[in-house]
Formats: structure tokens, sequence, C-alpha cells
């Protein structure tokens, strides 16, 4: 193949494999180079369990092998074999790199809670991208085998089919790299609360996505314009070019994947969810904003039924009404919260021995007991409200001094206070509201709207995020998780009704400046609604395994994952904002046989409807009806 007779069109053509000899220290530096680079990936891939990689670290085997048939070459350059083995494999190389690098851009996405702000559907970010390389692929592959065929005809033909597939591979990572950017500005605009708060470094990460895309782009381009000049070109004449534009390049990308490949979750399973899932449970950033970054972590805490030294026996503030509200406490309010009896051991172990080693904690209990027997009594009057307010109240002194102070060992102490904190927030507002509501209807209204729950609910992921490992291997590891909420995928053409009620609201926001983010919150109030409703036919194996977060879940979430733009409208009582926040009352609604939220879904409602109006209350209708309201927000 290196030459033809004389007078043919392959003589003509004067095909050589190479017009130079291959550099031996250049081949050999480049074996080692990729070798380690190489091996330096196995490793991280296995550690991290990151099997996404594997197609990048095959990538560098490939390179690895390709300088290896350069290294046959010099010492035979006329030898087809090592030609074969260095053109095909360090040609195809950079096809397996870009199918692990477009594999991170969704699971990236899913990361930081930010499905809704891709151009391309999650779902089909990888499927889209992978594909449109594996075409590449196997075009570059298949023009490489092609020209190995050993004839002018077959040479040519090849060399089209490889240029054919470069040009696929350059589109195809110029579509990436606009996806990337648009949903970069995206998140720069709406960031979730996962990405201000999560720790997860998303900006470094797309900038290495940047980065890596543009070299194998330049690299790509190179390489077309070699193909386009022919054998003879300028390019593939001079051997520096290879080395400049290709493998110096490549290893340049594996060096820098090689420090950073272990750092992303392999699955979306395994995405780092800390803040995401605990901060719908937990109270605000504090009363009088005292809240105070995180001091570094001590070592793990004792046995489960340790008793430290600020425990309930070394306080003296305990009676015997207190042991009697303990007593309920364990008989009944601990089985009526939940009313699962699977999940009642957060309530009835988990929770009072953590109150035995901090008594806040225990305070927090008590104060609980006292509204669900002031609840039980039916009397907004009743004694047991005053136990409440005295029992919080000390149980609130506690906490400022335990979060003051926080440190890995009293993380659970202060996850346990925040979900009985919201508990009581809810039940004791609405024992109160009565005697302080009836001369203010202004106040009736920013308490429904969360004008003060709100943030409490959103405020706790920055203080315990950095915990969030810990507290998943500990005692409340079954109150943090949210199942398959992350796996969840929304369909607009679903069949079910409630759904397809919410898709219509679009109309009602779209000539308005801030759709994009009405559009996100109706996003979230659509998963949410999916999450909770799918308990209603979940089989009883599933439902056995689940955690403790099942269909109440569901609604709450809506206040963590919506964006905070929309709850900045909302707090200015736009429109827009109060008809969603309409739907979340009625879905709050659904869970009014939880003692301590009853009541509070119609409320929201007819709040809502008394701040739209008639003119607004079409878009309502649902949640008026199924709160049970007449059009005048009459029960």
């Amino acid at each position: 193949m290196d030459s033809a007779p004389a007078g043919s069109s392959e003589a003509a053509f004067d095909f050589q494999l190479y017009r130079y000899t291959p550099s031996l220290a250049a081949a050999v530096v480049s074996v080692i180079v990729f070798a380690a680079l190489t091996v330096l990936h196995t490793w991280r891939l296995w550690k991290a369990k990151a099997f996404y990689f594997t197609a990048f670290t095959v990538g560098g085997v490939f390179q690895t092998i390709g300088y290896a048939g350069r290294i046959w070459s010099h010492y035979d350059k006329f030898s087809i074999g090592g030609f074969i083995i260095q053109a095909i494999l360090i040609l195809v190389a950079p096809a397996l790199y870009a199918a692990s690098i477009y594999m991170i851009l969704g699971r990236l996405i899913r990361t930081v809670k930010a499905e809704h702000l891709s151009l391309v559907p999650v779902r089909w970010v990888t499927r889209i991208f992978v594909t449109g390389d594996v075409v590449a692929f196997g075009l570059q592959a298949g023009g490489g085998g092609i020209q190995a065929a050993g004839t002018l005809e077959m040479y040519e033909m090849g060399e089209k089919i490889i240029i054919a597939g470069l040009f696929v591979q350059i589109l195809v990572f110029g579509f990436f790299v606009i996806t990337s950017v648009l949903f970069h500005v995206r998140l720069l605009k709406r960031p979730t609360d996962t990405a201000i708060t999560g720790g997860i470094p998303w900006r470094r990460y797309l900038s290495v996505l940047y980065v890596t895309s543009i070299i194998i782009l330049v690299r790509s381009i190179f390489r077309v314009v070699e193909y386009l000049q022919g054998n003879s070109g300028y390019l593939i004449s001079h051997e520096l070019f290879l080395y400049l534009f290709d493998a110096l390049l490549m290893a340049l990308v594996m060096a820098v994947f090689s420090v950073w490949v272990s750092r992303l979750p392999d699955t979306p399973s395994q995405v780092r969810r800390g803040a995401a899932e605990l901060s719908f449970l937990c109270p605000k950033r504090g009363y009088g904003n005292h809240w105070i970054p995180p001091t570094t972590p001590t070592p793990d805490p004792g046995t489960v039924s340790g008793i430290s030294h600020t425990s309930f026996a070394d306080t003296p503030n305990f009676d015997i009404q207190d042991l009697a509200l303990l007593h309920h406490w364990t008989i009944s309010t601990s089985v009526d919260i939940y009313k699962t009896p699977s999940a009642d051991s957060l309530w009835q172990r988990t929770l009072p021995q953590i109150g035995f080693q901090y008594p806040f904690v225990a305070h927090a209990i008590l104060s609980l007991a006292a509204l669900h027997l002031a609840h039980i009594e039916g009397s907004p009057s009743s004694p047991y409200v005053v136990d409440a307010t005295r029992h919080h109240e000390i149980a609130l002194v506690g906490f400022h001094e335990c979060v003051n102070n926080l440190t890995r060992e009293n993380s659970e102490a202060l996850l346990a206070w925040s979900i009985l904190n919201l508990l009581y927030v809810f039940s004791i507002s609405k024992q109160l509201s009565h005697a302080t509501e009836l001369s203010s209807p202004r106040l009736r209204k920013d308490r429904l709207l969360g004008v003060e729950w709100i943030p409490m609910v959103r405020g706790i992921d920055a203080v315990l995020g950095p915990h969030y490992d810990f507290l998943r291997e500990g005692r409340m590891a079954g109150a943090l998780s949210l199942g398959n909420w992350h796996e969840l995928n929304l369909d607009d053409h679903a069949s079910d009704a409630v759904d397809q009620e919410l898709c219509r609201l679009r109309d009602a926001w779209r000539s308005s400046s801030d759709a994009e983010v009405y559009d996100e919150a109706l996003h979230i109030m659509r998963k949410c609604l999916m999450y909770a409703k799918q308990f209603d036919t979940m089989d009883e194996e599933t439902l056995a395994q689940w955690g403790f977060n099942r269909a109440w879940a569901g609604p709450m979430a809506f206040i963590h994952f919506a964006p905070q733009q929309y709850f900045t409208l909302l707090h200015q009582r736009q429109p827009h904002s109060l008809i969603i926040f309409a739907y979340f009352g009625a879905f709050l609604h659904m869970l009014d046989d939880y003692w301590f939220l009853e009541g509070w879904g119609r409320d929201i409602v007819g709040a809502v409807d008394e701040l739209l109006g008639s003119y607004w209350q079409p878009w309502i209708c649902w949640p008026i009806q199924t709160v049970g309201l007449d059009a005048a927000g009459n029960p």
C-alpha cells in the first residue's frame, strides 16, 4: 500500500503510510503518560464506583495501545499492522472520552435538583448525546477499518466516512456545550436551594465540562482539517502536529478528570441529598436570627442509650406532671402523628432516647404532647396550651445553646428538635389563632401565607447540611429519606385529572414576566402530587420497606423545593403566586386528618380566595371545591 506501479491511478495518488519516521521518544513518553493516567482512572473508577466513567477509561487504554503502535512503526514504518493500530485507536479514543462526559451533565442536573432548567429533558440528556457519540465513534472506527483494506478506492471511501464521523462529533459536542451553557445561565438566574446550600461545587463541575469539551472540539477540528488536506497534506506530513493537537490535548483531558472523576455520585440514588431532604422538615434560621455557622465536627456520639453530661437525669426542671405528659406521648401522641405502626418507632423510641441525652429535645416532646391533649380536649383555653408554651420556651433556650456550639454529635438533637418544632408551630398557631387574629385579619393572612413558617421550614439546611452524611447513618436516618423523589419523572400527557388541572394553570401566567418562576414552582407542585399519590396504589411489600416520609411529606416538599423567587412573589401577594398556593392548600387539605394540620388547607384556600377576588376565582375553582368552600369562600 505504500507504493504502486508507474502510470496507475494509485501511483499518481502517491500514498504513503508515513511521510516521516515516527519518533520513538515521543511514542514512548506518550505510552507512559497515557498508561499512568489510565491506571489512575481505573483505580479512581473502582474506588468511587463511578462506572459511567468506564468508556473514558477504555479511551485511555486505546491511547496507550495506539501510541505503542507508533513504537512498532518506528522500527518498521512500512508495516500495515502498526499503522492500523495507531491510526484507528488514537482516532476513536476521544469519542469514548465524550461518552462519559455526556453522562456527567445529567447527573449534575439531578445533583442540584434543577431538572426543570435543562433545555433537554434530563432523562434524554444521556441518551441523545451518547447516541450521537456512538454514531461518531462508529463512523470513525468504520472508516478506519475500510482504509485498512489497502486500495486507493477503499482508502478514499474510508477517509470520507472518517470526516463525516468527525463532523458528527463536532456537531454533537457543539450542541452539548450549548445545552450546558444554557443550563448554567438558568441556574445562575434561578438557583435551587441545593445549588445554594447543598455544598455542591456545581460551577466548578460545569467549568470542567466546558474546558474538556472545548479541548476535544479543538482536537476534532484539527483532525477534520488533517483529513481534508489528504495523505500528502501539510499536517499529516509533520508528526509534531499529531502530538501537539492530539496527544497533548487528550492527555490534558485525562489529567483534568483524574482529579475530579471520583467526586460526583455514580447514580441519582447516590446523589447527595443532604439539605435537600431534611430542610422541609425543620425550623427557620432562627428566632431572633441567632444561627451560627457549624463548627468543626467532633467524634462520633455514644450509644443510643447513653446519657450525656447534659442528660435528662442532670436536669431538675421535670416534675410529676411532666411524667404524665411523657406517658401520654408514649401511648397516644407518638402513634397519632404518622398513624403508621411501622413508623411509630421514630416517635416512641428514637426521639425520647435523644431527649434523655438533650433536655431541650425532651421539652419539645412534652410541649407537643401537651398540645395533643389540648387538641383532644377541644378548648382553645385549655391549660395544656399553657404547659405547651412553657416547655417550648425552655426548649428554645436549649436549642439556641446547642446551635451556637453545633457539632456532629449534637446534630441529631438539632434535627429531632426541628421536626418536633415544625409540628408544634402548625398546632400552636391553630390553637392561638382564635385569640390573636379576631381583631386583625392581616395577622391571619400572614400566618396562612407563611410569612413566618415558610422561612422556618426552608432554613435549616445551611446549618445541618455539613453533617448530613453523619445524620444519614444515625438514629434519624429514616426521617431524612424521600424515597424515590429524585427518580420521579413528570408526563405532560398523563391522564390524572388533578395533574391536568395543574397543567392548565400555565395559561394564567403565560404573558407574565415571571412565567419561568411560576413554571418552575408548578413543576415542583406536580411532582409533589405524584409523590403523594403513589402511596394510594403502592403494594404492601414496597410500602413496608419505605422510610418514614410518606404521603404527608408530599405537600411539605413543595415548601422546600419551590424556588426562592416564587416565595418572594408570594410574599408580595402576586396573583399568580397565590393561585399556585391555593393548590398547595388543597393538597394540604388532603392531610386534614392529621391533628396538627387540621383546618390548615381549607383556611389557606379561603385566605387566597379573599385576596384574589372574583376576577381570578375561575383559576382556583378546583381548590375551592376540594376543601369544601362555596364560591363566596364559606364552608
